[in-house]
């Protein structure tokens, strides 16, 4: 595992009595956080996440949407050049 400190979930995750009802955070697949955009989850994978900024296609005006395609069309056709 990571060389990072335990925090207090993980801490009462391990230290959590047998004979005791199973908690609700033991079926969920993350662990603990490493930072503001990653976590850890129970498989030692870590899972990072990240926003995309630019329109809402569903919600922009169609023209809108179609001119930025073309755009960017255009721009991806002379980098193949």
């Amino acid at each position: 595992m990571l060389d990072q400190p335990q925090s207090a979930a993980v801490k009462r995750l391990l230290a959590r009595n047998k004979d005791q009802e199973p908690l609700l955070s033991a079926s969920l697949p993350y662990l603990t956080p490493i930072d503001d955009g990653t976590i850890l989850m129970r498989d030692g994978d870590l899972m990072a996440s990240f926003a995309v900024d630019g329109i809402d296609a569903s919600t922009s005006d169609e023209v809108k949407v179609r001119d930025l395609s073309a755009v960017v069309s255009r721009l991806i056709a002379q980098e193949q050049d």
